[in-house]
């Protein structure tokens, strides 16, 4: 799509979303020239979109807008130019700040959330269903903050919803509630596209959220549960799926409780683990139904070499970090017995999907595994050209933060990108106004 000294832009080849902007979905097999009302100076082109900016500073776009791509406050694609109002695209209270990045950042599918300083939400990504929070189904590619209560403390995400933690103690939360996993008392999957507050009869101070569960952990040290209890996970002894908050019975204290889609681990104050629900599903094979025993549904207490200071499940594996920087794994594709998989270790995280992982180790390198890689489980490095010092594992997508730079990088470019070290993408909210 090149542009002639006078200012016109021509444009040939694909046409299947009107990406040339001729407006007959028909492929031009010789240059064509393109209806704009002024000279245009500059160009650039999507996948299926285009974008001009004409000699007045207005800036066109056309074809596919299934995400919000077009800017233009709506899903609606473009078969013409259309000109964007810049005033209306995203509409940012506050600036994100990198430093509230490194603790509160997460991701559900495809959409993340942000945490600011000042306590507030933003979302971002594709909107349809309202999975943003913002009540409609408008995608936003920044940033754009989402109405919950004032002074939040805690963000979480399953796989298609966000849960917030107030400094009240109150919890909300939106997006699909598929196996009552947003607890709201209803038996159908439920779509809530504003924040909505959970039934629960205390205090809380930490939530936690899998996939399709949440555990809230109340101020009297009681622990809730709710959502999805196909593998045993919740703890009540039954496989009932659980419409709202449930109070559940712990064999000690537990300081922590991780969710997953099929079992569960919990953290005591000491430092030991205990782990329930079964590991003996295949999501590859949706339809098949594992034969859950009885001795899935209880506690079970794991026997690690050392303390544990971080702990979480994932659809085949268990990963436990000590102290000392160890990652232990065990499960389906590990032995039985927890075993070293990494060390120097400071912080891991895992996907949405619990098929991706990714860890950062105290000297600030990057390691990940899983499903992007021939060999899935051996930990392989992603060079940044800093030291990092938090990551996140998003659904398709990762993040590092670094002293000053906040990187990006798509799943997909994971095997060429460990070949060329040129894939992470910086990304910088501090400066957007």
């Amino acid at each position: 799509m090149p542009r002639t000294r006078s200012g016109k832009v021509l444009a040939w080849g694909d046409n299947v979303r009107n990406q040339l902007g001729l407006a007959d979905r028909k492929e031009a097999l010789s240059p064509e020239t393109i209806a704009f009302p002024e000279k245009i100076t500059l160009i650039a082109t999507g996948f299926h979109h285009s974008y001009a900016l004409g000699e007045s500073g207005k800036l066109y776009a056309f074809g596919a807008n299934d995400y919000g791509q077009l800017m233009t406050g709506d899903q609606t694609s473009r078969d013409t130019p259309a000109v964007v109002d810049m005033q209306s695209v995203v509409a940012n209270p506050e600036p994100v700040i990198i430093p509230e990045f490194s603790q509160e950042v997460v991701t559900a599918a495809t959409m993340e959330a942000f945490l600011t300083e000042s306590g507030r939400v933003f979302t971002k990504g594709p909107g349809e269903m309202g999975t943003l929070g913002t009540a409609t189904a408008n995608s936003h590619e920044e940033p754009t903050y989402v109405p919950v209560p004032e002074g939040i403390t805690q963000i979480e995400a399953g796989l298609f919803t966000f849960t917030v933690l107030t400094a009240k103690g109150e919890v909300y939360n939106w997006g699909l509630s598929q196996f009552n996993s947003l607890g709201h008392d209803h038996k159908e999957s439920k779509w809530y596209l504003t924040p909505t507050q959970v039934p629960l009869p205390e205090k809380i101070t930490k939530v936690r959220s899998g996939m399709y569960s949440m555990a809230a952990l109340a101020e009297s040290g009681n622990w809730y549960m709710w959502g999805d209890n196909t593998y045993g996970g919740l703890a009540t002894g039954t496989r009932d799926y659980a419409a709202g908050p449930v109070k559940i019975e712990t064999p000690v204290p537990f300081a922590e409780i991780f969710p997953s889609r099929s079992y569960w681990l919990a953290l005591t104050v000491e430092g030991e683990v205990y782990q329930w629900g079964t590991w003996q599903n295949k999501f590859a094979e949706e339809m098949y139904m594992p034969d859950v025993q009885m001795q899935d549904l209880k506690y079970q207490k794991i026997a690690l070499p050392e303390k544990v200071i971080k702990a979480k499940s994932a659809a085949y594996d268990n990963f436990a970090l000590s102290p000392t920087g160890n990652l232990y794994a065990w499960g389906f594709r590990f032995e039985q017995e927890p075993q070293v998989f990494l060390q120097n270790v400071q912080d891991f995280v895992v996907s949405p999907w619990e098929s991706d992982f990714l860890a950062v180790t105290h000297d600030g390198k990057v390691y990940y595994w899983g499903y992007n890689l021939m060999e899935p489980y051996t930990p392989v490095e992603i060079k940044y050209p800093e030291k990092i010092r938090s990551v996140f594992s998003g659904e398709g997508v990762f993040y590092a933060a670094g002293e000053e730079t906040m990187y990006m990088v798509y799943d997909t470019w994971i095997q060429e990108g460990m070949k060329t070290n040129e894939f992470p993408v910086k990304m910088d909210y501090r400066y957007k106004k």
